[in-house]
């Protein structure tokens, strides 16, 4: 069954959303040293994306955070993807019907673009 974030709230008062991806998968073996930092274990070892998000869903999280704070199109190109593989790897995780909270963050300006960071959230 589908819930959205306002059924959610109406029940229970509150969200809770999974924790920390960086600090998981290293737990599980991950290296994060590299500019695309957990995005890179999105490209090279979605498997342990989807274990922390099972464990957190298991402790009760409704939500899960993106495992792609580090993915922008220029970011991904810069270290070799295609567009077309920068823009696969970026909806990867978008095959599952959960609620889904995702972190849009620019870490350094793009051609034009401000830093920003922007939260994202809907039911997939």
């Amino acid at each position: 069954m589908k819930n959205t974030l306002k059924q959610i709230l109406d029940r229970e008062g509150i969200l809770v959303l999974d924790g920390s991806m960086g600090t998981a998968l290293e737990n599980l073996g991950a290296d994060l040293n590299n500019k695309l930092w957990t995005a890179r274990v999105l490209a090279d070892r979605p498997e342990l994306v989807k274990e922390v998000h099972i464990q957190y869903f298991r402790a009760g999280a409704d939500a899960g955070i993106t495992c792609s704070y580090q993915a922008s199109l220029p970011g991904l190109m810069e270290t070799g993807y295609s567009r077309e593989q920068a823009e696969a790897l970026m909806v990867l995780g978008g095959e599952h019907r959960v609620l889904h909270a995702g972190g849009l963050g620019l870490t350094r300006p793009f051609a034009g673009v401000e830093q920003v960071g922007v939260e994202v959230f809907e039911v997939l």
